[in-house]
């Protein structure tokens, strides 16, 4: 199959489909979701073709098991990513599907062009420097904030939401946000904040603060 004109490939929301064919002959596809294909567990390794792919999207493809990283990690033009975990794992154990099966931590540093994350019930990795946005949630693993978050100074949009671990082991994780001064919009929902740091007013470029469902003594 050759279809050298196609530029975005919607399959989303495909209940019954169970894994992917080859991508050859798709090479110009720049956006390819997969977003809510809840039976979908392989992805193939061919994806890697992808050389002008700039959005993927694997949002709540909770059976997916086999995908082929290394592949996605030297996609040239990837701008947008979202993924998902896998299901059937213990209550408490919640994690990366691509976590399970590296030997070393899960790195998106080789997406230089990487400029918005999407996770779900994803364990956080360190990320590209000039990464714009990022969101997580019912991340319930997550007890800290990207080693690199003070470096990533080009970001716009950090959204957390129901991750409660992060408050609880590191009660002063917002320490490590007040540098960036590019961050127009911060959201910590239910992420167990006890206390907003005293520099939150370096954040000059803040339009958006929402910190509901936080556990504050005083405000």
């Amino acid at each position: 199959m050759s279809l050298k004109k196609l530029r975005i490939l919607n399959v989303s929301n495909s209940e019954n489909l169970t894994k992917t064919g080859d991508f050859y002959g798709l090479e110009n596809l720049e956006e390819l979701s997969f977003r809510s294909c809840s039976s979908l567990k392989e992805l193939h390794s061919s994806i890697g073709c992808l050389h002008k792919l700039a959005i993927l999207d694997l949002f709540c493809c909770r059976k997916l098991k086999t995908i082929p990283w290394e592949m996605i990690a030297m996609l040239p033009s990837l701008q947008n990513l979202y993924l998902a975990t896998t299901t059937g794992l213990e209550a408490g154990e919640v994690t990366h599907p691509f976590l399970s099966s590296l030997e070393e931590p899960l790195s998106f540093l080789q997406l230089h062009n990487l400029n918005e994350i999407e996770l779900l019930h994803a364990i956080d990795p360190d990320l590209p420097l000039n990464i714009t946005s990022i969101k997580a949630s019912h991340c319930n693993r997550l007890a800290s904030l990207p080693s690199n978050i003070s470096e990533l100074k080009s970001l716009a949009v950090l959204d957390f939401r129901d991750n409660p671990k992060l408050g609880s082991k590191d009660p002063q994780f917002l320490m490590k946000v007040t540098g960036l001064t590019n961050l127009n919009q911060l959201t910590m929902v239910e992420c167990g904040v006890s206390q907003l740091p005293n520099d939150i007013g370096n954040l000059v470029s803040l339009k958006k603060l929402d910190l509901s469902g936080n556990s504050f003594l005083t405000a």
